[in-house]
């Protein structure tokens, strides 16, 4: 299996942390979050890791090396030089990969106990050029799904994106998780260099493409990219709800 860490972001929820390191170094009990997601994936059996960074860019890239040394898994580096957006930093990572097979991509400030090869089974049996990992948590940022979780439109503040797909059924608003599994192609055929996943994925289901969203409300999940987010984290970790090996 092969993933992609997200881990380019600048943390600016989580000053003054962020400050001299990079959100994916900040640690959870003497660990950062960059170490637990790769020893993860390391354990469900992923044997390809890329790592795409920006801010503080030198310290994420020695940290991939202090990785791979510890690690058997191959990890690699991917430098941003300027921000590309989700969409984009996925589609440079690419150049790492070869072949069709599908690719989990994870942002490094997201802790779960997700069974990732459950959902990459899932994104395969249903064809699906992405699957997103989705909780039914209402905000007023919102992705639609109907009820065989296709992707039918976005929700900003005030206002509801219609797709002008045919849904099956009742709409109900999910929020994404920041974990998704892809095909590799949908993201080569993109001809733009810096451009939003989720935007990519709103005009494929417009154009009838199957994007799916993966419910994970059974698993521990938390994004710790604010300060409260990551003192409840050290806390669940405390309580033995989420474990930290």
């Amino acid at each position: 299996m092969r993933a992609m860490i997200l881990a380019a972001g600048f943390g600016t929820r989580l000053v003054p942390l962020t400050d001299s390191v990079p959100k994916a170094l900040v640690q959870i009990k003497n660990k950062t979050l960059l170490e637990i997601l790769v020893g993860r994936l390391e354990k469900a059996g992923f044997s390809e890791i890329v790592i795409n960074g920006h801010y503080l860019s030198q310290q994420i890239e020695d940290y991939v090396r202090f990785l791979q040394e510890r690690y058997e898994c191959k990890i690699s580096y991917s430098h941003e030089k300027e921000i590309l957006d989700t969409g984009g930093g996925i589609k440079k990572m690419l150049e790492y990969f070869k072949g069709p097979k599908p690719i989990l991509v994870h942002n490094v400030d997201v802790l779960t106990d997700l069974d990732y090869k459950r959902m990459i089974d899932y994104h395969i049996e249903n064809k699906c050029r992405a699957t997103l990992a989705v909780k039914s948590i209402t905000s007023d940022r919102n992705l639609w799904f109907d009820k065989s979780m296709h992707l039918c439109g976005k929700r900003e503040p005030g206002q509801f994106q219609d797709l002008s797909c045919e849904p099956d059924g009742k709409i109900t608003p999910y929020e994404f998780c920041g974990i998704q599994v892809i095909s590799p192609d949908l993201f080569k055929e993109n001809d733009s260099i810096k451009f939003s996943s989720i935007t990519l994925y709103l005009h494929q289901a417009r154009q009838g493409q199957i994007i799916k969203g993966f419910p994970i409300d059974e698993y521990y999940w938390r994004d710790v990219g604010t300060h409260s987010d990551l003192q409840q984290a050290e806390t669940d970790v405390n309580d033995g709800i989420y474990f930290v090996n």
